[in-house]
């Protein structure tokens, strides 16, 4: 059971420092991590952690879908916190 909810469930994080911003999004297997600082494009990297848990090989481009999907959470999760906050 475990297994099943850990893999509906999505695990968002934001840092937003000066110089430094990132964000991530985890769901199921992969890790979207969006790393961006001052004055750089984000770099979106993927991970799948059940074969790679030490995120050392970026799976963005060989899974555009997974990485299209995660993006697409992370963007609504932005969206929902700003939200939030103005209210």
């Amino acid at each position: 059971i475990r297994e099943v909810i850990c893999r509906r469930t999505n695990v968002f994080l934001g840092i937003n420092f000066p110089g430094r911003q990132q964000a991530a999004v985890r769901h199921g297997k992969w890790k979207l991590l969006a790393d961006g600082g001052a004055g750089f494009a984000q770099n979106n990297m993927l991970f799948n952690l059940e074969e790679d848990i030490g995120e050392r090989q970026n799976l963005a481009y060989q899974h555009p879908d997974v990485l299209d999907d995660l993006e697409q959470r992370l963007a609504q999760w932005q969206s929902d916190i700003s939200d939030s906050q103005i209210k």
